[in-house]
C-alpha cells in the first residue's frame, strides 16, 4: 500500500491517516507536515508495529485515533512522550493497556470499553464517551472533577451512582437496556442537557419536578 498523504477534516480539525503498513513512513511524512491530528488504521495484525518512533510527533500532535484492532505492536510506552495529546478516540476494545491519566493536558475520551483503558484518574477529562461500558454502575468516573460532557452508549450500567455533584452540564444516555436508577441525576447540580434514547426500563418520573424544570429533557423511544 502507498502512503496515503491525503488530508482530510473533520470536527477537530485536518488529519493524516497512518495504516499500519505505512507506519514508519507515515510517521515521518506526519512530522514533515507538522499534523496536529493523526488516525492510525490496522487492517491486518501480520505486521509487527514499533511505536517508538512516535516520540517524533511529540511536538505537534494532539488528536489520536485508533481504528481496526492494534495487537501486534512493541514499544506502545512511547506514546505518552505526546504530552500535547488533547484527545484520543479509539472504536474498538483493544488487547493493550493504556493509562490515560500520562496525558497530562487530555480533555476527551471516546471509546469502545475494555478493561485495559484506563481512565479513572485522568484528572484533566472534560469529556467522555463510553461504548459497552461493563460496570453496573459509574463509581470509575467518581475523581473526574472536570467532567462536563458524559455519553455512555450500548452499556450494561443499571445505575449512574458514582457521578454524583460531578459538573456535568450534557449528559447522554443511549441503547442501555439494564439501565433502571437515574435517580442519581438529582444530584448533578450543572446538569443542562439530559438524552435518554432508548432505554427501555429508565424512567424519569421518580425525579423531581423542580429538577425536571430547570433541565432540557429530551426522551426518544
Amino acid at each position: 500500500m502507498s502512503l496515503d498523504k491525503n488530508i482530510r477534516e473533520n470536527i477537530d480539525g485536518k488529519y493524516l491517516t497512518i495504516y499500519a503498513d505505512d507506519f514508519l513512513e507515515g510517521i515521518e511524512f506526519a512530522r514533515q507536515i507538522k499534523i496536529s491530528q493523526i488516525q492510525f488504521v490496522n487492517m491486518s495484525n501480520d505486521i509487527l508495529i514499533d511505536f517508538i518512533n512516535i516520540e517524533k510527533l511529540s511536538e505537534y500532535l494532539q488528536v489520536i485515533s485508533f481504528v481496526g484492532i492494534w495487537e501486534n505492536i512493541s514499544n506502545l510506552n512511547s506514546i505518552y512522550s505526546l504530552k500535547n495529546i488533547k484527545k484520543i478516540y479509539i472504536q474498538q476494545k483493544q488487547k493493550f493497556t493504556i493509562d490515560i491519566s500520562k496525558f497530562p493536558n487530555i480533555i476527551h475520551l471516546g471509546c469502545e470499553y475494555w478493561r485495559g483503558i484506563l481512565f479513572e484518574n485522568a484528572l484533566s477529562l472534560t469529556s467522555l464517551v463510553l461504548v459497552k461500558f461493563t460496570n453496573n454502575n459509574l463509581q470509575q468516573l467518581k475523581k473526574l472533577k472536570k467532567l462536563n460532557a458524559l455519553h455512555i452508549y450500548c452499556s450494561k450500567i443499571k445505575e449512574l451512582k458514582g457521578i454524583e455533584y460531578l459538573p456535568i452540564e450534557i449528559l447522554y444516555l443511549a441503547r442501555n437496556k439494564y439501565l433502571e436508577d437515574i435517580l442519581t441525576i438529582e444530584q448533578l447540580p450543572q446538569l443542562i442537557k439530559l438524552t435518554i434514547e432508548k432505554c427501555s426500563n429508565a424512567s424519569i418520573d421518580a425525579i423531581h419536578s423542580n429538577i425536571l424544570n430547570r433541565i432540557d429533557i429530551q426522551i426518544i423511544k
